[in-house]
């Protein structure tokens, strides 16, 4: 009997001890957690052979530990040359952005794009790669609005066209970012 109630007083001891004790996961307590979803829209004008140069931008976000953005970004672009005419850039890809003071009315996010795309214009098609790297003023309108302003530099690389390089296609923009979605408790 003594026997047997040292063991259950063994088994009760072992099972609290290691109860208290949890494995630390990566999406777990102490990990990653998805905090919030968010997707918008962006107009972006920059300069293109002294005239102003229009896109747009569709995007749609993961929020992981209030500061981590991470998802999908879709580019449209327009240009117009003098020796090959109209182009459009289209381009998909995968979008990175970091905001630590998310939580303050206005706060500034580190953002970087990148992915590839397709520059179409009368008889032309050309692949090509699209980095963007941006800082975005982002103001906190609502808890499921926030409003900013977009600025950075797209890098066109890997362009083949002719009359038209790689850096003709590349330079700064500037843009209005609408961002839809929400934020909770992580």
């Amino acid at each position: 009997m003594k026997k047997l109630l040292l063991l259950f007083v063994f088994l009760m001891t072992t099972t609290v001890f290691l109860s208290a004790q949890k494995d630390e996961t990566i999406f777990g307590h102490k990990g990653i957690k998805l905090t919030g979803v968010w997707g918008g829209y962006m107009q972006n004008i920059s300069s293109f052979n002294n005239d102003f140069s229009i896109s747009r931008n569709g995007f749609f976000l993961f929020e992981l530990n209030k500061k981590v953005l991470i998802g999908w970004d879709g580019l449209d672009a327009n240009y117009n040359t003098s020796t090959l005419g109209n182009l459009d850039l289209n381009s998909n890809g995968f979008s990175l952005g970091y905001s630590p003071l998310a939580h303050k009315p206005i706060h500034p996010v580190l953002n970087i794009y990148g992915g590839r795309g397709k520059i179409e214009g009368a008889e032309i098609l050309d692949n090509v790669y699209v980095w963007q790297p941006s800082v975005t003023l982002e103001m906190n309108v609502f808890r499921w609005f926030k409003l900013g302003i977009d600025g950075g530099y797209r890098f066109i690389t890997e362009s083949n066209l002719t009359g038209v390089s790689s850096q003709d296609l590349s330079g700064p923009y500037a843009g209005l970012k609408l961002k839809f979605g929400w934020s909770w408790r992580g």
